[in-house]
C-alpha cells in the first residue's frame, strides 16, 4: 500500500477527475458527451480513460510508488480534465447543445412540488439545481401507471379517449357499503 502522501494525492487526483466528470454530467447528462462526439473523439476519450484507469489501479496496488509512476498518473489526471473539456468543445462545435430539462411542476396536496422530466439525464440537473422537488422520469410514470392504476381505469383512457381522473376523493363510499347497482335477478 502507498505511503500516506502518495494515498493522499492519489485520492485527491481521483477527486478532480472525478469533479471533471460530474460537471460535465450536470452540463450534459450522464455519459451522453462521448456519444455526441465522432468516433475519433470518442475513441480517444475511451484510450484516455482506460489509461487513467490502470494507472490509477496500478498505483493504489504497488508497494510503493516510484516518482515516475506518480507523474504518470499525473499526467493521466490531467489528460482526462482535458479530456471532458475538449469532449464539450467539439460537441458545441458540432452543433450540440448541453441539456436544458423541460420541466413540468405541479403542487401535491402535503404542499410539495412534484415535476415531470423526460430522462435520467434531466432528473439529475434538475436535482443538481438545488430545489426540493419530487423528480420523476417519463419511465417512472410508465411504472406508477402500470403498476398502481388498475386495469379499469387504463382501459377507460383507451375506451373513452379524453376522459379525465379529476378526483381521489372517495368520501362518497363508505366503508362496507355496497355498490348502488341493482342486482340482476338469479
Amino acid at each position: 500500500m502507498p505511503n500516506a502522501n502518495d494515498c493522499a494525492e492519489l485520492q485527491a487526483l481521483f477527486e478532480g477527475v472525478d469533479g471533471a466528470r460530474k460537471a460535465v454530467e450536470m452540463e450534459w447528462g450522464a455519459e451522453r458527451l462521448p456519444l455526441l462526439v465522432g468516433d475519433e473523439w470518442r475513441t480517444k476519450f475511451r484510450k484516455q480513460q482506460a489509461k487513467w484507469s490502470a494507472l490509477l489501479q496500478d498505483a493504489w496496488q504497488a508497494e510503493r510508488i516510484t516518482g515516475d509512476q506518480m507523474q504518470a498518473v499525473r499526467s493521466a489526471a490531467g489528460g482526462m480534465v482535458r479530456g471532458y473539456a475538449k469532449l464539450a468543445e467539439v460537441a458545441v462545435e458540432a452543433g450540440h447543445r448541453p441539456i436544458f430539462p423541460d420541466v413540468w411542476e405541479f403542487p401535491l396536496e402535503d404542499g410539495s412540488v412534484a415535476a415531470f422530466v423526460r430522462s435520467n439525464d434531466e432528473a439529475a440537473k434538475v436535482i443538481a439545481d438545488g430545489r426540493y422537488l419530487q423528480v420523476y422520469t417519463l419511465a417512472e410514470v410508465a411504472t406508477l401507471i402500470n403498476t398502481l392504476v388498475p386495469e379499469s381505469l387504463q382501459l377507460a383512457k383507451v375506451v373513452f379517449p379524453g376522459a379525465k381522473f379529476t378526483s381521489t376523493d372517495r368520501s362518497w363510499v363508505k366503508d362496507g357499503d355496497e355498490i348502488p347497482f341493482p342486482k340482476e335477478a338469479a
